[in-house]
């Protein structure tokens, strides 16, 4: 059944299912693009650090995974989850009574919602795994407007607030992030490269990566456009071109070339910036 039009039994059924809750490879988001109306574009995609079917409702939210995906890959985040549900269901519920604020409830019934968060990250550290929970949201939500907009500023602040509270009751780190906060080329660099890492009939290509670097290295120039230079890679490696250009985001993936990700768009007919 469809999250937009839930019963009491229904809800009960997701929460019992384990929706919006879980850890690694087991867990399940707890919504689906069909579930709610997004800003944007919804995706269904598999994970590349973590091997499961990872759902977006938004453009934001995408790019926000792609970063910790990125992360991962360095050590620095070791579970990412998305559309996590505040459970247990009570507890957001008894947070909104004690700020006074109004508990939402699912659009034309008295059902309470089961809130969720966007994105909560593990982070590993020297005493264990610590939380970091992301609040993704379009910055011009959080701008102030005319009388309606600030009805709707106002009541997202007061979701915003039991979700936070929530949280820190759980010992998480929780941050509001935005659009505008976005490092917008290394995004679209990793974007434009994080296909080459899905599917494991080309993980045969990691053995390659070390070789590759050092050609790629040895056949850089500043003025070499990218799809010359894979050329001229692909020639002394043996490999066909489009395993040469799979080789080129992996190597950005995995860290195995220095390529300067922050300060360009990578362009197939553009030279690529090689930090030296």
């Amino acid at each position: 059944m469809s999250k937009r039009h839930p019963t009491e039994q229904s809800v009960q059924k997701w929460i019992e299912r384990g929706d919006g809750q879980g850890t690694g490879v087991n867990y399940t988001p707890f919504f689906h693009p069909r579930d709610v109306p997004s800003i944007g574009r919804s995706r269904l995609f598999l994970g590349l650090f973590i091997l499961r079917l990872f759902v977006t409702l938004s453009d934001i939210e995408y790019y926000y995974v792609l970063l910790a995906e990125y992360a991962a890959f360095a050590g620095f985040v070791v579970d990412i989850r998305e559309q996590v549900a505040l459970i247990p269901w009570e507890s957001p519920q008894k947070i909104a009574t004690q700020l006074r604020v109004r508990y939402p409830i699912y659009r034309g019934t008295t059902i309470p919602s089961v809130m969720t968060s966007d994105l909560v990250l593990s982070i590993p550290t020297r005493k264990g795994v610590r939380l970091l929970v992301l609040c993704i949201k379009p910055a011009s939500a959080l701008a102030h407007g005319d009388r309606t907009q600030e009805t709707r500023r106002s009541r997202l602040m007061e979701l915003l607030q039991i979700e936070k509270e929530f949280w820190s009751l759980c010992g998480a780190e929780w941050g509001l992030h935005t659009d505008k906060m976005l490092p917008m080329i290394l995004v679209k660099n990793l974007d434009f490269t994080r296909h080459t890492m899905v599917g494991d009939e080309r993980h045969y290509l990691n053995t390659i990566l070390p070789a590759f670097a050092s050609t790629f290295r040895r056949k850089w120039s500043k003025s070499r456009p990218l799809n010359e230079l894979l050329a001229a890679v692909s020639s002394p490696l043996g490999v066909s071109f489009d395993d040469a250009f799979a080789l080129f985001g992996r190597s950005i993936w995995l860290r195995q070339l220095p390529i300067d990700l922050h300060s360009q768009l990578l362009h197939h007919e553009e030279p690529v910036k090689l930090i030296q």
